[in-house]
């Protein structure tokens, strides 16, 4: 028995530069190792498998609360983008802009995505336009927003979350002077929010 034990291999140490540990790391909510380990493998990749390891890595930087590093990362990207790639990086930028408290900006960039990208990822893109509306003044469009990203919603729960953010946002901007008129609308919907905002 201890000499077949001799005969085996020493275990090999897992890598900390191969993608897993990357998302184990973002799993564990250590965003900046993630976005770090991100970084290192796009720098020795090339083609669309470097651009989606760089967009890993700004999504990374964002989560880690470092829109900065986000920013510098879109910056760099090089070639050729995919249509997802490229609806990604846009979704990114906004969602950064956001974070810096430039919402006027970031509701251009999201505005800038077409519909016919946006309807791919209406699960993260209605939702991020409903909180950059918010924050740049915009209730009416957040509530189309929120009534768009409802179509998008797996159950219960995430919609009872999505229409509290609603609610949360629209109080927010209320105590912020946005003006809530339910007048400003003709759809009925979107009257309702606003009175209960």
């Amino acid at each position: 028995l201890l000499s077949s034990c001799a005969l085996l291999p020493p275990p090999v140490p897992q890598r900390a530069d191969t993608e897993q540990a990357a998302e184990t790391a973002a799993r564990k909510g250590d965003h900046v190792q993630a976005a770090n380990d991100y970084e290192r493998l796009g720098a020795n990749r090339q083609g669309a498998e470097r651009v989606d390891l760089q967009l890993s890595a700004a999504r990374e930087w964002l989560a880690a609360g470092r829109p900065g590093d986000t920013d510098r990362i879109l910056a760099s990207l090089g070639g050729p983008l995919t249509g997802p790639q490229t609806l990604e990086r846009s979704l990114i930028d906004a969602e950064s802009s956001l974070r810096q408290d430039r919402a006027a900006q970031a509701w251009q960039k999201i505005n800038a995505v077409p519909d016919s990208a946006a309807a791919g990822a209406g699960s993260r893109y209605y939702p991020l336009k409903m909180r950059i509306a918010l924050g740049a003044g915009r209730p009416a469009d957040a509530i189309r927003a929120e009534m768009s990203a409802e179509h998008f919603t797996l159950n219960g729960s995430e919609l009872t979350s999505l229409r509290t953010q609603l609610l949360t946002g629209l109080r927010a901007a209320r105590e912020r002077g946005v003006k809530l008129d339910p007048q400003f609308s003709s759809d009925p919907v979107v009257r309702g929010w606003l009175e209960l905002g």
